[in-house]
């Protein structure tokens, strides 16, 4: 054993700079002290403090004067001669100066009880006890002998700090366990951390073991774990299969009021897991960071654990990326967050608001199961706020049982939901869809194959409100070759005219296109431009020449030259198509037709963006406004008993009675017979009479 302080006794031999460290490693003593040299004695943890610096003030005493007496009461000593018998009969500091245990103890000759912890009560061989001196709360875990090399199994040795930190607890004081740096602190069963115990990490916890349990459980069922502090990071060696729920990252029990940041959850099936358990785990401001490889990255749910229903009320989460690397378990499905209840007693966990999440969990890996954003089973107005949306299924947000009034905003991607609720209400919108969604109808075409009727017998469909386009020019006609079906109209070939209309764009610039087509089968939009003269615009030439049509970059248009010259979509879709033109185009014509599929439409509709409400028109004279025409009575087609088909050729034909003319034909009969004189009466108007 040797002092501390020898520069006392051999000032004559030491440097400059060792009398530095010695008076540095004396501040250090008073510094983790928090009390004066003097008080320390007083207090009696150095029976003979007060006589060993008797005659000096205390700053002389702790910071030396060339005769420091109380160099003599802190002795340099290792783990291994502290537990050997010391010489007690003075009262010494002992300073530990093993690696990551170095500290301070005090002999407590009142203490014949305590167990030797390694960390804060380390008992001689003849039965002394020395505790450490803690003054500030914080409980380090490698005081306890964890090693933190991410291989050496510290379970047990993290059990013997969480002890010992439960044990320096009080209603005023809430101790901090701390994991400082390190590769990380490797287990093979659950950390549990009871409540009130703030935590620090910064190495993570490691999963060695291969049993589907919680790597980290803090708080409990039957305590509120109110105002704490808690930096958690942990890790699964083995990438858990996702097969039971049981294999849980970060289980957070009953938490309130407190501030906790993630920073990483990677490898289990349960990444973080927030639940009320006969409480709330309410108020909470939680910070995300990585949750890597999880099946559901965050579980914000609830039980009766004996006391009555729980509840996960009222959070608010910030930021965190939530992803699969391409080699977690391909082939199976995986959820960013779930809100939910594994009892079912309380369904209505509310008011969680989640800001800027970024979704990334790689449906291509998934396939054929599916990559879900979200899934609220149980839970009403949360909110999820500007979240990034890449790589995942179709469905951001779906929704469950009772769930409603939900709703997410995406900053980034798509937002889609597929709310299954027995009250549907969830809202979603995305930044993209934004100026889709604030906009003014100004035109509907009603459903098409309500519409339709044959214009020429079998072949060429008349839609009133509809001009058509034929792919070769840039001409309008009434009525073009359709296909008819019960639930839409087909455009499957070349041969086949495109739907459509005309609107003014001499003040209006901003449009929204809607469509209501089969699945797999929503063609393509053409848009031709007019200048002021009604001639239509080409494609400016040259190098990067701005185009007359613009869209969102989710879905762009082209130059194509069809119907005198167009842009077009480059992809069949369904979905909405926002576009914008040049102050240089006065007026559109907007078509559907086919693209690599047939188009298979039911209806569209027109948007205005801006505050205008434009004219939309057919394109050419209509003689009938809202009533079929045709140039004779259809032979083909199924109609209902007063149909009504206007004839657009009508001429004066010589009859028994005099000349007259067929201003229409009217159906008599329901149904798919198409007779003339049967089915069909032409209404004759004289002539000349």
């Amino acid at each position: 054993m040797t002092d501390v302080t020898r520069a006392g006794t051999e000032s004559e031999q030491s440097t400059a700079e060792e009398r530095m460290n010695t008076i540095l490693t004396r501040r250090k003593l008073l510094a983790s002290f928090g009390i004066t040299g003097a008080a320390f004695a007083t207090a009696g943890l150095l029976p003979g403090g007060v006589r060993e610096a008797a005659g000096q003030s205390v700053g002389k005493s702790v910071y030396g004067n060339g005769n420091p007496h109380c160099d003599d009461c802190v002795r340099d000593i290792t783990l291994a001669e502290l537990r050997a018998t010391p010489d007690t009969t003075e009262g010494y500091v002992y300073y530990v100066t093993d690696a990551g245990q170095d500290g301070h103890y005090y002999y407590d000759p009142g203490d014949s009880t305590s167990s030797d912890d390694t960390g804060g009560v380390v008992v001689s061989s003849t039965g002394q006890r020395f505790k450490r001196i803690m003054p500030d709360g914080t409980v380090n875990v490698k005081w306890f002998g964890a090693k933190g090399d991410g291989t050496t199994n510290d379970a047990a040795s993290l059990t013997l700090a969480i002890s010992y930190a439960l044990s320096t607890a009080s209603s005023t004081s809430k101790p901090t366990l701390y994991f400082p740096t390190a590769v990380g602190y490797a287990v093979d069963s659950t950390v549990t951390i009871p409540a009130n115990i703030h935590v620090t990490m910064e190495a993570p916890l490691i999963y060695m073991g291969t049993a589907n349990v919680a790597c980290m459980e803090i708080g409990g069922t039957a305590s509120i774990n109110a105002l704490l502090t808690l930096k958690l990071n942990v890790q699964r060696a083995a990438q858990a299969d996702w097969q039971s729920e049981d294999s849980v990252g970060i289980r957070l029990i009953n938490c309130y009021s407190s501030d906790i940041h993630i920073v990483e959850a990677r490898g289990f099936t349960i990444g973080v897991q927030c639940l009320g358990a006969s409480a709330g785990f309410v108020y909470n401001e939680v910070h995300l960071g990585a949750l890597t490889n999880n099946k559901i990255a965050i579980d914000l749910t609830n039980r009766n654990a004996g006391g009555g229903v729980g509840w996960c009320n009222e959070n608010v989460f910030l930021n965190g990326r939530i992803w699969c690397a391409t080699t977690a378990n391909p082939g199976k499905g995986r959820i960013g967050v779930r809100i939910t209840s594994q009892d079912g007693t309380y369904t209505n966990n509310n008011n969680n608001v989640f800001y800027k999440p970024s979704f990334e969990l790689r449906a291509v890996r998934a396939n054929p199961q599916e990559s879900l954003p979200i899934l609220i089973e149980h839970g009403t107005v949360n909110f999820f706020t500007d979240i990034r949306n890449e790589g995942n299924s179709p469905v951001t947000i779906r929704t469950l049982n009772q769930s409603s009034a939900n709703e997410l905003q995406a900053g980034y991607g798509t937002a889609k939901a597929d709310d299954l609720s027995q009250y549907p209400s969830t809202a979603v919108k995305s930044r993209l869809g934004r100026l889709i969604e604030f906009n003014a109808m100004i035109f509907n075409s009603g459903p098409l194959h309500r519409k339709a009727c044959y214009y020429d017998g079998d072949t060429a469909v008349h839609i009133p409100g509809i001009g058509f386009g034929s792919f070769q020019t840039a001409d309008v006609y009434p009525a073009y070759r359709l296909g008819l079906h019960a639930d839409y109209v087909a455009v499957q070939g070349s041969t086949y005219g495109a739907p459509g209309v005309f609107v003014d764009t001499s003040k209006c610039k901003r449009f929204v296109v809607k469509q209501d087509s089969e699945p797999g089968y929503g063609g393509r939009i053409h848009i031709v431009c007019y200048d002021a003269s009604g001639q239509i615009l080409s494609h400016p030439g040259g190098t990067n020449p701005e185009a007359y049509v613009k869209t969102y970059i989710n879905r762009t248009v082209f130059w194509r030259g069809y119907f005198g010259g167009s842009y077009s979509t480059g992809s069949d879709s369904v979905e909405d198509l926002y576009f914008a033109v040049t102050d240089a185009v006065k007026k559109v014509r907007v078509l559907f037709w086919r693209g690599s599929a047939d188009l298979r439409i039911r209806s569209f509709s027109l948007y205005a963006v801006d505050r205008y409400s434009p004219a939309v028109w057919s394109g050419y004279d209509e003689p009938a406004g809202e009533l079929n025409i045709g140039i004779t009575a259809p032979g083909a087609g199924e109609w209902v008993k007063g149909k009504v088909v206007v004839n657009a050729d009508p001429v004066t034909v010589t009859g028994t009675g005099g000349p007259y003319i067929v201003a229409e034909w009217r159906k008599m009969t329901t149904g798919s017979a198409n007779v003339l004189g049967t089915d069909w009466l032409e209404l004759r108007t004289p002539v000349g009479l």
